[in-house]
């Protein structure tokens, strides 16, 4: 996470997120994953997530000289269509 939020950093995307986040270990299924959010280019909100031993998928657990390696899912963000009462 750390070289991957300095590689970010260094091209001056906008951030979301204040920095990289590091979820509670009281979460059970998430403690320890580590997540940035930040913008492209077109200002699309994107995440990059990494995950320690023994979360998420077993190929994410793969050793790799990658340092993104691959996409694990999209979502789209949308601003609601009108205002509530």
């Amino acid at each position: 996470m750390d070289a991957a939020y300095a590689r970010l950093a260094a091209h001056k995307v906008k951030h979301v997120s204040t920095a990289p986040q590091t979820l509670p270990e009281w979460n059970k299924d998430a403690g320890g994953i580590k997540a940035f959010y930040f913008r492209d280019p077109e200002d699309h909100v994107l995440e990059i997530i990494c995950f320690p031993k023994g979360k998420g998928d077993s190929k994410w657990q793969q050793i790799s000289n990658k340092l993104f390696s691959a996409i694990d899912h999209t979502a789209i963000v949308v601003r609601p269509t009108r205002t509530r009462a």
